[in-house]
């Protein structure tokens, strides 16, 4: 199951846009594994990121703007990879398509799902691959259990759910202009719990529920609640259903307002056991026999991610999650915001802010209990009756290809009118 490259093998070069925030990890990991991956090129608008001089000292090349990487990189480089603001995915994508540069796509892969489509036809028309960075599904563990699911080992999924608490202060939010943003300079962005920090439940639960091994389930109802503590347009709480074409219910219950941190955990309830993925890094199987069995990554995903991606682009091989494979998540997260609309804001008597570090924390009063509820019955927040929760519209998805879409709830109150 785990490819890594092969002795003797050259280490596959790569170029990355961007060099702070998130962009900075990925480049701290690639140093990690040289003799499978190497950095080839960087795109550094500000010159003074203190990666830089360790880029410099590496030889990495450095550009201030896409277009001078573009133009400036060799055949040596095979791939480049976009880990830039949500909403500049489609254009920075676009541009590395037209140069014929093979993309790993960082998630979430696009806002909507008309762009998606876009690059996907575009790639397809230059014969250019695009590999989407849903770093999660590119682990041993999650790869193991997909095969095995896949096997019928465990028998028919019958439902996922999952739970996912993480604190994210004012400053997260401050620290870019499209962080929790709907929109920003006339395009979507959509950042929030479901499509950035917590993406990972909700596109490994498509996988995991897919019968295919080359697939994520695909939606058929989508129904959403968003919600928001701070003071941002997008949402940091949701509570959404997707109701897969096979008829399995995904339930994600999600808060960036927590009293206390919960871990990331994935329940799926199989015909033969109970298996929970925890963190994303440890799995506990209870067999409908009384058998327990445990699991442990032993290697941080982000790096087998790109072990992996080094060996298909090394051997030719097509990537675990691509363009096609990821279109699941896209419409799932898009047909969920067409069902609430605008994230409702949460009562101010039920919020709570406090010195956190250096910054402010807002936790929504009693928001674990109510998750912890939610999640163990697998049902949305409105239907535990939970007093500012609101029922969203269930959305059907056949055909699904635009956002908003003519149903959608934006519709009604529309985004452009958020202060």
């Amino acid at each position: 199951m785990e490819r890594i490259q092969k002795t003797g093998t050259a280490p596959v070069r790569l170029a990355i846009i961007g060099s702070n925030g998130y962009a900075s990890e990925l480049i701290k990991r690639i140093w990690t594994i040289p003799r499978t991956v190497q950095l080839s090129a960087i795109v550094a608008p500000d010159p003074r990121d203190p990666i830089l001089e360790d880029c410099r000292a590496n030889a990495v090349q450095i550009y201030p703007d896409v277009d001078s990487m573009l133009s400036g990189i060799g055949e040596d480089c095979k791939a480049i990879l976009n880990p830039t603001p949500i909403h500049l995915h489609e254009e920075i994508a676009a541009q590395c398509l037209r140069a014929g540069f093979t993309l790993l796509q960082e998630k979430p892969p696009f806002p909507t799902i008309q762009q998606h489509d876009a690059i996907t036809e575009k790639a397809r028309e230059s014969g250019v691959s695009v590999g989407v960075c849903f770093n999660s599904i590119y682990s041993h563990l999650v790869q193991r259990l997909k095969a095995e699911l896949v096997s019928g080992r465990f028998g028919k999924v019958k439902s996922i759910r999952s739970i996912g608490a993480w604190i994210r202060t004012d400053r997260y939010f401050e620290r870019s202009r499209w962080a929790g943003r709907l929109r920003l300079d006339g395009k979507w962005v959509l950042d929030g719990s479901l499509h950035n920090p917590f993406a990972h439940l909700l596109a490994n639960s498509l996988y995991l529920a897919a019968p295919a091994h080359a697939a994520m389930a695909e939606p058929r109802i989508v129904t959403g609640e968003f919600y928001r503590g701070h003071m941002i347009e997008s949402e940091d709480t949701a509570s959404v259903r997707v109701t897969t074409r096979e008829g399995v219910p995904i339930v994600c219950n999600l808060t960036l307002c927590p009293e206390t941190e919960l871990a990331p955990t994935t329940v799926l309830d199989t015909e033969e056991a109970e298996i929970q993925l925890i963190n994303f890094s440890r799995i506990v199987i209870r067999y409908s026999d009384g058998r327990l069995e445990h699991r442990e990554s032993y290697k941080e995903d982000r790096i087998e991610m790109l072990e992996y991606f080094s060996h298909s682009l090394t051997n030719g091989e097509a990537f675990l999650c691509d363009l096609n494979i990821s279109r699941p998540f896209t419409v799932a997260v898009n047909a969920a915001f067409d069902s609430h609309g605008l994230p409702a804001p949460i009562p101010n008597y039920d919020l709570q802010r406090h010195p956190f570090g250096d910054s402010i924390q807002t936790v929504i009063t009693g928001i674990n209990d109510w998750l912890a509820r939610a999640h163990k019955s697998g049902s949305l927040l409105s239907e535990i009756g939970v007093p500012w929760a609101s029922p969203g519209t269930p959305v059907d998805t056949n055909g699904y290809a635009r956002f908003p879409s003519v149903q959608s709830c934006f519709k009604q109150r529309p985004v452009d009118a958020v202060s």
